[in-house]
């Protein structure tokens, strides 16, 4: 009992000592606290001082002010054409009637004013520059119009030759199978070659409208009049090969007749899967084939070349 009395005793005795050492603390905090509070105002206090000081004033402002001050105000000097010059002298300044109007002119009508002016500008050139476009495009629509106007026989387009270049026409190498509702030669519907208008059929390369211009000299009796024809027959393949050489009477059943004699050179036919050759050759082309092997010496002339659809 003696002992937890004492050790009770130490206990409260210890606490109290603690609770002193708190207040003192607190104490000597508040303290400087109030220190750093007042060093801060008086800190402020002197930026204030700072912000709150007069501007230095150039001499020339405060004479200006000096003489506005003593003549009415600023609009009575302004509106006042010999205080203006007084004014000048005194500052040593130019002053003309420019200056004069710049000073009784408002700035806001003078920006209108000069905003009017690059409007009017404006307009006045690119009216000239669209007018000059239209008269120019005037000029080649004419021009074109005293053209002679073609149809292509690849994409049945009408056409110029000032204006046929390299890509102009657009065409399938092969016919559009009505039944399949595609073309063989590529399976879409875009257009899968590309090169010049043509006036007339070729035999250059193949392309879609030619087999249906070949057709319409075969497939009839009175667009020919055979002079030979032979026939070979393949045993392995079963397949039969023919060759002929006749008159060209008409282009198309009853159509009209070539302007000269023609004569239609046939092999195999004609098909974007096998090579044959389909051409046809009038009094001029065979004159041209004969001066050019009398000057080559070729004893195979060029205009028997074959159609490898490749």
């Amino acid at each position: 009992m003696v002992n937890l009395s004492c050790y009770m005793h130490r206990g409260a005795g210890s606490a109290t000592h603690n609770k002193d050492r708190f207040a003192s603390c607190a104490d000597s905090l508040k303290d400087c606290t109030n220190d750093l509070m007042i060093s801060l105002q008086i800190h402020q206090s002197t930026q204030l001082d700072i912000l709150t000081r007069p501007v230095p004033s150039d001499p020339e402002d405060e004479a200006a002010e000096k003489f506005v001050a003593a003549h009415g105000g600023l609009d009575a000097v302004k509106g006042n054409e010999e205080l203006v010059k007084q004014f000048a002298n005194e500052m040593k300044l130019s002053v003309d009637e420019k200056v004069m109007e710049q000073l009784n002119s408002n700035v806001t009508e003078v920006l209108q004013q000069n905003q009017d002016r690059l409007e009017q500008f404006l307009n006045e050139s690119v009216s000239a520059s669209v007018v000059e476009g239209i008269r120019g495009l005037a000029a080649q629509m004419n021009e074109s119009a005293k053209e002679q106007t073609f149809v292509c026989v690849q994409c049945n387009k009408e056409f110029h030759d000032s204006i046929n270049g390299e890509k102009s026409c657009s065409f399938h190498r092969a016919e559009y199978d009505s039944w399949s509702k595609t073309y063989a030669c590529c399976g879409t519907k875009n257009p899968c070659q590309a090169g010049r208008h043509r006036s007339n059929h070729h035999y250059d390369y193949i392309y879609g409208n030619f087999f249906a211009f070949a057709r319409n000299i075969t497939d009839y009796q009175d667009t020919v009049e055979q002079w030979v024809e032979i026939e070979d027959f393949n045993f392995d393949t079963s397949e039969k090969f023919t060759a002929s050489v006749g008159r060209l009477l008409r282009w198309k059943l009853r159509g009209a007749t070539p302007e000269l004699s023609t004569i239609l050179v046939r092999v195999g036919d004609v098909s974007i899967s096998s090579p044959y050759l389909f051409r046809t050759f009038n009094t001029h082309d065979l004159e041209v084939a004969s001066k050019v092997t009398d000057i080559t010496h070729c004893q195979e002339p060029f205009l028997f070349q074959e159609i490898t659809n490749k």
